[in-house]
């Protein structure tokens, strides 16, 4: 390292060298489906005891207004629909699916049977709401269990459901020759934008993108709508 400064004094904290695998990063979509036990897992609850066996959880509501919460932000704009398979075993059909923007509190009605005795699906549209847009902080299932009826739900699967149009598309790189591509590939949705950047190793050099694409651009930015595999 060669350094040409006027400062009289000066002190490094910390100088790291890294190899180029270090400069790779993949594409990733949120999590928009929630089915399995690990699935549910991800979730917290309030004022309710839950268990999760079988790809379900089962609620006992406690207090007043009992919360099954997903702490996760994310971008919501590709996301218009909230789908909820539920087994209400309550007295109350006053359930909510709220969720949390800039922290402020949003909220639109499930309202599903009381007492049910076998699942039931339920679909709200959030579409209507002028907050359901941008990154949300996090959301919630709630029940308005105000005369403190008690009893339990089931959740069998959650989804939030995407927009007319917006597909999930795999992307696949291959690399001819020595050296590496970030992102590597992944899933991204519809419309989304993505650059491409190709590191060589040492002694070669970056000649262009075969395959689905086809360029001598670097970095390249494309905008993807439909799977590709790019070499």
């Amino acid at each position: 390292i060669s350094l040409d400064t006027e400062i009289a004094s000066f002190a490094f904290e910390k100088i790291e060298f890294r190899i180029n695998t270090n400069l790779v990063t993949e594409l990733s979509t949120p999590q928009y489906i929630w089915t399995t036990n690990e699935d549910f897992q991800q979730f917290s609850t309030t004022q309710m005891t839950s268990t999760i066996a079988g790809g379900i959880i089962n609620m006992s509501i406690s207090g007043n207004y009992p919360n099954l919460i997903y702490d996760t932000s994310f971008n919501v704009d590709n996301f218009d629909r909230f789908k909820i398979v539920l087994k209400n075993e309550t007295d109350s059909d006053k359930f909510w699916f709220a969720w949390y923007k800039d922290g402020v509190k949003h909220q639109r009605r499930i309202r599903p049977g009381i007492n049910e005795t076998s699942f039931n699906t339920y679909i709200i549209d959030l579409s209507v709401d002028a907050d359901w847009n941008g990154t949300i902080d996090s959301f919630n299932v709630e029940v308005a269990n105000l005369s403190s009826l008690g009893g339990t739900a089931e959740i069998d699967y959650m989804e939030l459901m995407l927009k007319v149009g917006i597909e999930e598309h795999s992307i696949t790189t291959n690399i001819e020759g020595s050296g590496v591509v970030s992102p590597s590939g992944g899933t991204v949705f519809t419309g989304n934008e993505v650059t491409f950047n190709t590191y060589p190793n040492a002694g070669w050099e970056f000649q262009g993108w075969t395959g689905d694409i086809v360029s001598t651009e670097n970095p390249l930015t494309i905008t993807v709508n439909s799977d590709l595999n790019i070499n």
